[in-house]
């Protein structure tokens, strides 16, 4: 009969002897998810999140970084920079839908979910952009769609780099296209 200090010593001896497992939640953004949804509804709107908002672009942006499988985080305080969430209409923190309050969001998160980055060239399908005048508050946002043929815009039908977006509705754009020159950009890369 093994007594019990005997029985602890040979646990730990086979536990030793196991291989070593890693055990990862299911983490990733699914870039190609966020991108096809991007195309799906860049002229339109979908009737789940057709919530009135007269300035749509943020809320686009959330629906691309929720179909790209972006965890939502809710929490009691809608405007609480640590959340982002859509339940319904009525049930949705403010990051959904307001851009510089998703811009505090990705701050906030800068380095476990998003990281700032200082070109396009390191972002990839399903990143945010955020945009403002010199100066003045974080106004509009738009999806980066990765390189290919620009659907319209000064650059229809050539080769470039690309975003897609809502308010004034436009896809697959050259990313710089109806920018003016002086315009300031807040580029995230989702790291999830």
């Amino acid at each position: 009969m093994l007594t019990k200090p005997l029985k602890v010593l040979l646990a730990c001896v086979v536990l030793l002897t196991l291989p070593v497992v890693s055990v990862v939640a299911n983490r990733g953004y699914n870039r190609g998810a966020a991108r096809n949804y991007a195309d799906t509804w860049c002229k339109g709107r979908n009737p789940t999140y057709n919530c009135g908002y007269s300035n749509d672009c943020q809320n686009f942006l959330s629906q691309v970084l929720n179909a790209g499988a972006l965890p939502q985080l809710k929490c009691a305080d809608k405007w609480n920079n640590s959340c982002w969430w859509f339940t319904s209409c009525s049930d949705v923190s403010g990051s959904w839908y307001n851009v510089p309050t998703f811009n505090a969001h990705a701050q906030y998160w800068n380095g476990v979910r998003f990281a700032l980055q200082s070109s396009f060239y390191y972002l990839g399908a399903g990143d945010p952009i955020l945009s403002r005048s010199p100066g003045g508050s974080w106004n509009h946002a738009a999806v980066y769609m990765g390189e290919g043929m620009a659907q319209e815009g000064t650059k229809a039908g050539q080769y470039c780099q690309l975003r897609s977006q809502h308010t004034t509705d436009r896809c697959r754009v050259w990313v710089l296209d109806y920018y003016p020159p002086d315009t300031q950009f807040q580029l995230w890369k989702v790291i999830w």
